[in-house]
């Protein structure tokens, strides 16, 4: 490009020093017109193939309408269910409740909101449009420049300034429009790149752009009334490692290609506390034995009030992502439901000590406390009166004489539940029992004396490394995968907790008919008693009155 700029410049020099060479001017002309012409042909065929590119693309696709509809994002959503609702949800609830009329309606259908985002080919291809469009532009200025530049060189061969920036500008113009063909293509390649992942079952961030994706997420997220914390970075090329796409469920639906986007459900101001799963028993007061869930898995996440859960055992926990502040994240757990906990065996049943249909182990103990050895401790589980315990260490004193083996014996009253810590090698013993911790070592005895540690009544669970899960998931009821025999649909599931809140809904409605009913009911039977009362009283007056004004009196 400088070069060509010095060449004008020289050509305009050579032409003021007085018309002494015209033949080879007019060569260098005609020379600056080819290429101009060679440059312009060059786009052309660039454009041709682009858009014979674009062609072999969209024959791959399904046929489309209007080449629109191509893909759908679903990011299906149940609010209710999820417990996330927007202000246009609770407002329609809060109206639903207040209006008894309201409430034959399909409340738990009404409030389950579909989120679909649907995009084409002209979306997913924008830049390429764009492209394109700037190309025709400066074609078009192309055209204008080397018109003029055709009709300056055949009148005479005075070229001003003017006429020779108007062939640098054609020169630009060239340039620009041949990039902005170059970086179309490589879209349309990167494009046809993921199309083709696509249909042998993988997924690409080039089918999904980042920034688009980033403004799919943030639709989501405002739809929600900024209830939807979505906390993983969209940084790029490392998109599919922190959202993924149900691969079995692409498939072609209706002339479109829909994708089912596993979206991580979180909710504000909530903290999940990661434990580990013990065979910590409950005691039953009732029975005077204790009760321990032997069928769950090893790990449990609770939130604050403990209001909601999820499981998970070692391998999930051992494959999850341990991403920001420790806070752990699990891919697989991406769409969960919320269930209604107090119904739930492991939540209910298990801690108000009913053993009824839940998978329980009853122990029977004559001495009021339940031990477990756990790694270098011990837990516990005492009646609620608790129980006296004597714990006997062997630990090394130093003296000037040098270490001393010792044995050291503590006594303390534990109730509840909890845990003794650094307690291996210890012997634990009361008035009725006795037991001994084993210890795999010989020589090498305790440096520290063993500390209790109470632990939550209402939750009997070790504390995982200290780690807290920060707002994860909801409850597991059901993990929705597509396409699979022995897994639920998306939709399907829609429909079957719609159908489910549906129900309830319209059990809770004919429980308040019911008793609307009878309390009207109640209303008009004693309305009637009144009015009947009234109208006897009013008859024996008028009977009174008749039989006193015909005596006279």
């Amino acid at each position: 490009m400088i070069k060509a700029v010095e060449k004008s410049i020289q050509e305009y020099k050579v032409f003021e020093l007085g018309n002494s060479i015209p033949n080879k001017f007019n060569k260098e002309i005609n020379s600056s017109e080819f290429i101009l012409r060679k440059e312009f042909n060059n786009i052309r065929l660039k454009l041709n193939n682009y858009e014979s590119d674009l062609t072999a693309v969209l024959n791959l696709l399904p046929k489309i309408k209007n080449k629109r509809g191509f893909i759908d994002v679903g990011g299906t959503l149940l609010n209710k269910l999820f417990g996330v609702m927007d202000s246009e949800d609770r407002d329609s609830i809060t109206k639903n409740q207040q209006d008894l009329e309201s409430k034959t309606t399909r409340i738990g259908f009404d409030s389950a909101k579909q989120l679909t985002i649907i995009k084409n080919v002209n979306a997913v291809t924008l830049n390429n449009s764009e492209n394109i469009d700037k190309i025709i532009s400066h074609i078009g200025q192309y055209d204008k420049i080397l018109g003029s530049i055709y009709n300056q060189t055949y009148k005479n061969f005075n070229l001003t300034l003017v006429e020779i920036e108007n062939y640098i500008q054609g020169l630009l113009s060239l340039k620009n429009a041949e990039s902005y063909i170059d970086a179309a293509r490589i879209n349309l390649s990167n494009f046809k790149e993921g199309l083709n992942m696509l249909f042998v079952g993988k997924i690409t961030p080039d089918i999904l752009p980042e920034k688009t994706f980033f403004k799919i997420l943030s639709a989501l997220e405002t739809k929600l009334n900024n209830t939807l914390y979505l906390p993983y970075p969209v940084t790029q090329n490392k998109l599919f490692h922190f959202y993924s796409v149900t691969k079995s469920n692409i498939v072609p639906i209706n002339n479109k290609l829909v994708l089912i986007l596993e979206i991580p459900l979180f909710e504000d101001n909530s903290n999940y506390n990661l434990f580990e799963i013990s065979t910590l028993p409950l005691f039953h007061p009732e029975l005077n034995t204790f009760l321990v869930e032997t069928s769950v898995p090893n790990f449990i996440a609770v939130n604050t009030d403990h209001s909601k859960y999820f499981l998970l055992s070692k391998n999930t926990l051992d494959g999850c992502d341990r991403l920001i502040e420790s806070s752990i994240i699990c891919q697989e757990h991406v769409i969960r439901f919320i269930s209604n906990t107090t119904t739930n065996c492991i939540w209910e049943q298990f801690n108000k000590n009913s053993s009824k249909n839940c998978n329980i182990n009853i122990i029977h103990s004559e001495f009021g406390i339940y031990l477990q050895p756990l790694n270098q401790d011990v837990v516990y589980s005492t009646t609620p009166t608790g129980s006296n315990l004597t714990i006997q260490c062997p630990i090394f004193v130093n003296t000037n004489l040098g270490p001393k083996l010792n044995i050291h014996n503590s006594s303390i009253m534990v109730t509840n539940a909890g845990k003794i810590e650094n307690a291996k090698g210890c012997k634990i013993f009361s008035e009725k029992f006795e037991l001994e911790v084993e210890s795999d070592f010989i020589t090498n005895y305790k440096l520290t004396i063993p500390s209790i540690i109470p632990i939550n009544m209402d939750i009997h669970f070790q504390t995982y490394n200290n780690e807290s899960m920060k707002t994860m998931l909801l409850d597991p009821l059901v993990q929705a995968k597509i396409n699979n025999s022995n897994e639920v649909a998306i939709n399907d599931l829609m429909d079957h907790y719609s159908n489910i809140q549906y129900q309830q809904n319209n059990n809770e409605t004919r429980k308040l008919f019911s008793v609307s009913f009878l309390v009207i009911v109640i209303i008009s039977t004693l309305s009637l008693t009144f009015l009947i009362f009234y109208i006897q009283n009013r008859l024996r007056l008028r009977f009174l009155k008749a039989v006193l004004d015909v005596r006279g009196l």
